[in-house]
């Protein structure tokens, strides 16, 4: 169902019974991306990723990409929704399944997500795959921020630092969830 239909209640129409019914998300938003990567010299990074969209993010996905004329449109429009990635190769799986996750399968590399600093390279480990601007940043809110139905997302990086670089420091893990009685 499209999120447009998401209003509290509908209206049965049939003449065999009436009444309203309640209208409420039955999936969630849900995209996961696994990426092995490997850093180069430079700062830069290679590898492959895979981008899997399940719920209204696979539905979002499909619609993306239907609305493109050409699949390099819909490669570009990657690109731009993740700064800094260069897409070497794409396949899309599932596109025809509705039911099934759209996976997008890609071989990358990332740039300009290193700073380097003296003899030190500093990048987050999320590199192009992070949250990098705040959603949230109206100044004043006249209306409540709504949430159609919950929305998840998982990034899993696998980086192979080169043999003669060490690690200085990791950040902490951090697992963020918003409290359930907001999606009820």
């Amino acid at each position: 169902m499209s999120e447009r239909c998401f209003n509290g209640k509908g209206q049965i129409i049939d003449p065999s019974r009436f009444g309203e019914i309640d209208i409420k998300a039955t999936t969630s938003h849900f995209t996961s991306i696994k990426a092995v990567i490997k850093m180069l010299d430079d700062g830069s990074f290679e590898g492959t990723a895979e981008i899997m969209d399940n719920g209204y993010a696979g539905m979002d996905r499909r619609s993306q990409y239907f609305n493109e004329s050409d699949s390099l449109l819909f490669v570009e429009q990657l690109e731009k929704e993740y700064p800094g990635l260069k897409i070497s190769r794409h396949k899309v799986v599932n596109l025809e399944k509705n039911d099934a996750s759209l996976i997008d399968s890609l071989e990358v590399l990332i740039e300009d997500m290193t700073d380097v600093m003296g003899d030190m390279m500093v990048f987050s480990p999320l590199l192009t795959f992070k949250v990098s601007d705040n959603p949230f940043k109206l100044e004043s809110r006249d209306y409540p921020v709504e949430f159609s139905y919950p929305i998840r997302q998982r990034v899993l990086c696998h980086i192979e630092i080169p043999e003669n670089y060490g690690i200085e420091s990791l950040p902490s893990p951090i697992r963020l969830q918003c409290p359930a009685r907001i999606w009820n």
